[in-house]
């Protein structure tokens, strides 16, 4: 079943604003999230270990589960998870002192 517009049927002009100001705000919002992107990216080249470069890419920029980082790092879950993850965080509060 599709929705109702939340705009009457024979506003078009607020319609067609509305969609202006929506894409706006996306357009706004995106432009965030790749300037933050690049300041994690920034962050994350600085860590000198490279294991812990490659997960916290994996795991913040591309967005992949504990379970897939284990795997691709060759590590079990729990290690990933107990062990690195929490030394490459602290590698990153070392580097944003």
């Amino acid at each position: 079943p599709s929705k109702a517009p939340a705009h009457s049927s024979g506003d078009g002009g607020g319609l067609l604003a509305g969609y202006a100001d929506c894409a706006a705000e996306l357009d706004h919002a995106v432009e965030r999230l790749l300037a933050v992107e690049r300041e994690v990216l920034a962050v994350i080249a600085q860590v000198p270990d490279s294991r812990y470069r490659r997960l916290l890419r994996a795991r913040y920029v591309e967005g992949k589960t504990w379970e897939e980082i284990a795997v691709d790092m060759g590590y079990n879950y729990q290690h990933v998870v107990q062990r690195l993850h929490p030394q490459a965080l602290h590698a990153v509060e070392e580097i944003m002192r």
